[in-house]
């Protein structure tokens, strides 16, 4: 039984290992990828501005005002998806784990069940042999008695 939850616990922290690997992977590939979106974006955005400014000299401010907005809410969209991906990560993080804890508190419980009757059992069996012990010994002495006054 204690293999069996020895062999859980690596198990089971051995899968949580590999959960966060994969979570940990998969935010930092989300930023990345949005890094480069951000980016892809904003050079779109720069090339853009820079034709207008030399095409459209009066539009220049509402345009440049516009766009730069446009990338705010890129980034801050960006952001907000890391941050959510994250939160999202951490949750389930916290499920797996509290799963673990969960798979332990039961294993430990049923250990403790498990080494209660076992001790029962020996206190009965100690109880038992104590019995048969004295018996043994009144029998011996009763004996012994028996013979003495042959």
């Amino acid at each position: 039984m204690v293999k069996t939850a020895n062999s859980d616990t690596r198990r089971l922290e051995a899968h949580l290992s590999r959960v966060n690997r994969q979570h940990e992977m998969k935010l930092r590939e989300i930023q990345e990828s949005n890094k480069q979106e951000v980016e892809r974006t904003l050079e779109m955005n720069e090339n853009r501005i820079q034709d207008i400014q030399e095409a459209y000299d009066v539009r220049i401010s509402k345009e440049l005002e516009a766009l730069q907005s446009k990338v705010d809410s890129i980034r801050e969209e960006g952001a907000q998806k890391v941050e959510l991906e994250k939160r999202q990560n951490e949750l389930e993080l916290e499920k797996v784990e509290l799963e673990h804890r969960k798979r332990l508190e039961v294993t430990e419980l049923e250990q403790q069940k498990e080494l209660e009757e076992k001790k029962e059992e020996y206190a009965i069996y100690l109880q038992n042999l104590q019995k048969q012990a004295r018996k043994s010994a009144r029998q011996i002495r009763e004996g012994y008695h028996y013979g003495e006054s042959d």
